[in-house]
């Protein structure tokens, strides 16, 4: 990593060029590296990941050529096309695809099956990696996913094809051990469970758990909330792109006096859930719905309740997008204002604070920090960023080794 950081900050075009304006001469290349076949593929790799745009690659390069042309002719027939983007892109992703990542998919249909069937889509999208998939998700997904469906038959492997150079991701409820020739697969943190110290790396699903398991941020693969979910609350719901509602009256209209309640939410709600009763509101435990009753019910639910989430939740997430107003807890997740930049205000779980919101609804569904969670979650998180993210992982990966010349 320490000569890679070098090779970054030597070739990326504005250390260049602050350093022709510093010190009137190109940077002195790492002294312990030559102009090999396998150093040109270094260089390529850092240089796509630190100066992805064309111009960047041009400038690059041209730099590049002048500074070193010579010499490489003489050891690797580095020809004048080299300065080409498309050609350093070619070099780069020479040495990226050499690395597969291979996700560990689950038959389940609950919030981890489905985030584990996002990653490996994710990984498909995702430039510079090649996507091997162990088992199969299940079916109710393929058409949420079909692209991913389409190509599993080209994804799918064993475990005994395995090399030691993949890189493998499971989730958290996987303890860490051998897979095949994988000594240290890669643990993806769906939940708080699992985190280690032990010899497999960690990866994490949102910010809370990243710091809980102190995790660079690099290492966050965040899910997105199911895109027909989001297309109805688009199409139903009125949810616009920056958070607020095409027709807030009439969504308002369509409200009950609801509030929709995480089965997993515990005990702790228990006394506020029956003074709510008292006060002639329904409390309803989301448990054993079918998706399309569930949807009906986040269009009328103007609260949903989540306490001590181990995770970043689904359920709340979605009703969110159909308008309810999300009230949470210092607990666990809830303490993450990146993950949850709700006010303080809905925060705290009380009996009063819900009571206003059901009364005064459109003023506060409204609420700042209630217009952000619909805005990161309806339209900031998506397929494309997901894809990003394993971009951005896997640029602090090693490359793969690759074959010296003879």
């Amino acid at each position: 990593h320490h000569r890679e950081l070098q090779l970054c900050s030597a070739f990326h075009p504005y250390c260049w060029n602050q350093h022709f304006k510093e010190m009137g001469s190109p940077p002195h290349l790492p002294g312990r590296f030559h102009l090999t076949e396998r150093f040109i593929h270094i260089v390529a790799y850092v240089c796509f990941q630190c100066a992805s745009p064309s111009h960047r690659h041009t400038a690059m390069a041209e730099r590049v050529g002048k500074h070193t042309n010579e010499s490489v002719t003489k050891k690797a027939s580095w020809s004048t096309n080299v300065s080409r983007p498309s050609t350093i892109k070619a070099l780069a992703r020479s040495a990226l695809v050499s690395r597969t990542i291979v996700v560990q998919l689950n038959g389940g249909i609950t919030g981890g099956p489905e985030a584990l069937t996002q990653l490996a889509l994710a990984v498909h999208d995702a430039h510079g990696v090649n996507l091997k998939c162990l088992d199969e998700p299940n079916k109710f997904y393929a058409a949420e996913y079909p692209d991913l469906y389409s190509n599993l038959p080209k994804c799918a492997m064993s475990v005994a094809s395995l090399s030691s150079t993949d890189v493998v991701v499971v989730p958290e409820i996987v303890q860490c051990g051998p897979i095949g020739k994988v000594q240290a697969p890669h643990v993806w943190l769906l939940g708080a469970n699992n985190m280690g110290p032990d010899e497999c790396p960690r990866l994490s699903h949102n910010y809370w758990l990243a710091r809980h398991a102190k995790l660079r941020t690099d290492t966050i693969l965040f899910p997105y909330v199911t895109p027909s979910i989001v297309k109805h609350a688009v199409q139903n719901a009125g949810l616009l792109p920056d958070g607020s509602f095409k027709d807030l009256p009439d969504l308002a209209s369509q409200k009950e006096q609801i509030v929709l309640v995480d089965n997993d939410a515990g005990s702790s709600f228990g006394k506020v859930s029956q003074q709510l009763k008292n006060a002639n509101i329904k409390v309803i435990v989301v448990k054993g719905y079918s998706r399309d009753q569930l949807l009906q019910l986040q269009m009328k639910a103007k609260v949903v309740v989540d306490l001590c989430m181990r995770g970043t939740e689904r359920m709340p997430l979605e009703s969110i997008l159909h308008g309810a107003v999300f009230f949470t807890n210092t607990c666990l997740t809830g303490t993450d204002k990146d993950d949850y930049p709700v006010s303080e205000s809905h925060r705290t779980v009380n009996v009063e604070g819900i009571l206003k919101a059901i009364h005064n609804y459109a003023e506060e569904v409204m609420d700042l920090g209630q217009v952000k969670l619909r805005r990161l979650y309806g339209f900031e998180r998506n397929r494309e960023s997901m894809a990003r993210d394993v971009e951005r992982w896997a640029s602090s990966l090693l490359p793969a080794p690759l074959p010296l010349p003879a």
